[in-house]
């Protein structure tokens, strides 16, 4: 029979090293909590306020021209056809009169179809919630533009779910596509519009949109893995002999 001799000092490293995988185990398993339910990224809307290079107040340009160059804006590849226009532009194709031609639904800037385009693209992974859209002011305070807007979710070129709102105002209204979240593999947006008449695009299918909001996605807490990082190389001593220095987990 073997007799295992133990003095103080090893009984002593011992109950140290059990306590320190009991605490490591205990901290794995809390780190692992706080990574599995941590927050989410709030919802976020895309308005068109900074813009690196806006047009003025009373004037338009191409989003790509307003964005420096770039369909990328706030991590969405917008459609070429997108045009930014401030707040105090008049077009007066039509009448004359003093209206602005779109009207934001926040700040200065909304965007626009250029020239009546239809089936504009937007291209990113986020789950849009919702935007607002108006019909265009040509001078006067009877709508023209389009009467309907349709967004498409789209998996490539596979159509998941469509929303649509009928527009009869030159003030914004929200279009409601909160059921795009029940769909998985998103991967951009088509918005098709239906023209008030046969005739001019830019006269009887445009249409101003603002704000479009995108549901948040999780992201692991910012402290977690540091906290189980630095946590680790705390117990480390711990978990080594201090003769031999052989490290054991």
């Amino acid at each position: 029979m073997t007799r295992i001799r133990c003095t103080g000092s090893t009984l002593l490293l011992l109950f140290c090293r059990a306590a320190a995988a009991r605490c490591f185990a205990v901290l794995c398993t809390v780190s692992f909590l706080v990574v599995s339910w941590a927050p989410a990224k709030g919802d976020f809307i895309v308005g068109f306020e900074n813009l690196s290079n806006p047009p003025t107040a009373n004037s338009f340009a191409l989003l790509n021209t307003a964005n420096g160059g770039s369909n990328t804006y706030a991590g969405v590849t917008w459609d070429s056809n997108f045009a930014v226009v401030g707040n105090k532009y008049v077009e007066e194709f039509v009448n004359q009169g003093p209206n602005p031609y779109a009207m934001p639904h926040s700040g200065t800037y909304a965007v626009f179809n250029a020239n009546g385009a239809d089936g504009l693209l937007l291209t990113t992974t986020e789950v849009l919630t919702g935007a607002w859209f108006a019909r265009i002011d040509l001078g006067d305070d009877v709508p023209y533009g389009a009467t309907s807007i349709t967004i498409d979710a789209l998996a490539g070129v596979t159509t998941l779910a469509s929303a649509s709102l009928a527009l009869s105002s030159t003030t914004p209204e929200f279009l409601d596509t909160s059921a795009f979240l029940s769909f998985s593999g998103i991967t951009g947006y088509r918005i098709d519009r239906t023209a008030q008449a046969s005739g001019n695009p830019f006269r009887v299918g445009s249409w101003t949109a603002d704000d479009f909001r995108f549901a948040g996605t999780p992201v692991p807490a910012p402290g977690t893995l540091t906290l189980l990082g630095f946590g680790s190389i705390g117990l480390l001593p711990l978990l080594r002999r201090r003769r031999g220095g052989v490290a054991s987990v």
